[in-house]
């Protein structure tokens, strides 16, 4: 890599010479990142409980949101859809049978209710989890990455 293209990506990124960052841990350089990209300093205090609550709390009121968009069209799209499909298609009689039985034994427990909500609140909480986690973990690994080329840089004079 070009010396003076890294030396300006660092000056954007972090602020730093390439000398500096050889030295700095992962820690003050992720505060040089959050410092630069002028972010809100959050409060320390309970931080260690208060960043993963929030992050599960958050996947948990997407999933949520997304279950009960499901729980509100999904109940009335398949009996609404399945009616048009027996009353307007050439199909056997006996399958016309059959699907009207299937949407006149339809459990509502399955299809409406806390249930649903529940399960979407599990599977976004685990889902938007996941996703921090991977991203703070690339962030890392760039910044390792970006470390190591400095020192590679500053050996190679």
């Amino acid at each position: 890599m070009n010396k003076e293209k890294f030396e300006n990506k660092l000056q954007s990124k972090y602020r730093v010479s390439r000398y500096e960052l050889e030295n700095l841990s992962i820690s003050k350089i992720k505060n040089l990142k959050i410092q630069n990209q002028e972010k809100l300093k959050e409060n320390s205090k309970f931080k260690i409980i208060k960043k993963p609550l929030g992050i599960i709390l958050k996947g948990a009121f997407i999933g949520t949101s997304i279950a009960g968009c499901v729980n509100t069209v999904f109940p009335n799209l398949v009996p609404v859809g399945l009616t048009y499909l027996t009353t307007s298609s050439d199909i056997p009689n006996s399958l016309k049978l059959g699907i009207l039985t299937f949407l006149a034994s339809k459990p509502v427990d399955l299809t409406d209710g806390y249930i649903i909500l529940s399960i979407g609140a599990v599977t976004g909480s685990f889902l938007y989890s996941g996703y921090v986690l991977v991203k703070n973990t690339t962030s890392s690994l760039k910044i390792l990455h970006d470390k190591k080329l400095a020192k590679k840089l500053n050996r190679s004079l």
